[in-house]
């Protein structure tokens, strides 16, 4: 994604905003949807409080039109109406469009991920000008906001001291790998952060643990030059391997954490691999979103 300015906002590629012919006017958040699982009292006043899980955001982007003439502006309606309801991703399940923005006087650009739901001019009374106000509407997957940046870390294996041989020996003899490593890591932001890895081989049955969080273990044979990515992210949710794009989700085994559950919060953490590497050469690669719950 662009670098944006103040006041600028990008759908997709799209940018406008402050210093283009396409001025915002308003950019509103609604509140999150709320799922709750609330029941009434049997026989008497009250309710009883069940679990409340959110949903998306509708966002709202009022737009001002400043063409210079009358095709102009009909030009750029096309333009921006275009961009916002994604013809590419309507007919994909699952696929998505990334909203990002830059409020005037942050020092961090920001999106999210949802679907443009709505985007029409209000009036064409001033058309003639290159005048045209519009207004659009974003549905969010989430009710998250997300950094632009996404931030990156990795650390690699440090295979286990196998001691010395003693005694006669006879045939071929093989030494086994099994080692780990770790590293710390910190994560900014106001809210739990998604953290998706990466494990590049080769590694037989790594396992990777967040320490003051969660594990996972893939009961299988990661090859040298191969990768397999477990990414929680709700907007992409998938373990896959590099090579082929294979679904390996079926290989974490029954203890590991669940995707949905893959999350740390903002401070300071470690991440460390293990698994059966005598080359050395085995990593992990994390990486994450700063998050917050407002614009």
């Amino acid at each position: 994604m662009a670098a944006l300015g103040d006041d600028q906002l990008a759908i997709d590629d799209y940018v406008f905003g402050y210093g283009t012919s396409i001025d915002v006017t308003a950019f509103d958040a609604a509140t999150p949807v709320v799922v709750d699982q609330d029941k009434p009292l049997p026989r008497e006043d009250g309710t009883v409080m069940g679990i409340d899980r959110l949903g998306g955001r509708l966002l709202t982007v009022d737009m001002d039109i400043v063409g210079t003439s009358e095709g102009n502006g009909l030009d750029l309606l096309e333009q921006i109406t275009g961009a916002w309801l994604g013809d590419n991703y309507r007919s994909v399940p699952q696929s998505y469009q990334v909203l990002s923005y830059r409020l005037h006087g942050t020092n961090d650009q920001r999106r999210v991920f949802g679907r443009g739901r709505s985007c029409a001019a209000a009036t064409l009374a001033n058309a003639h000008v290159g005048f045209i106000p519009v207004s659009a509407q974003f549905q969010t997957i989430t009710p998250y906001f997300y950094s632009d940046a996404e931030f990156v870390d990795s650390t690699g294996i440090i295979p286990a001291d196998t001691g010395g041989l003693q005694g006669y020996l006879i045939g071929p003899i093989y030494a086994s790998g099994t080692g780990s490593g770790s590293r710390g890591f910190v994560v900014g932001g106001y809210r739990p952060a998604w953290l998706a890895t990466r494990i590049f081989g080769p590694i037989d049955n790594p396992i990777v643990e967040v320490t003051d969080s969660w594990w996972y273990q893939l009961g299988i044979k990661i090859a040298a030059g191969d990768s397999i990515v477990v990414d929680p992210q709700p907007w992409q949710r998938q373990v896959r391997r590099s090579s082929d794009g294979a679904n390996m989700a079926g290989f974490l085994t029954g203890m590991s954490a669940w995707l949905a559950d893959m999350r740390v919060p903002p401070g300071g953490h470690e991440i460390i691999l293990r698994g059966a590497d005598s080359t050395g050469t085995a990593r992990v690669e994390c990486y994450w979103r700063d998050t917050r719950s407002s614009l």
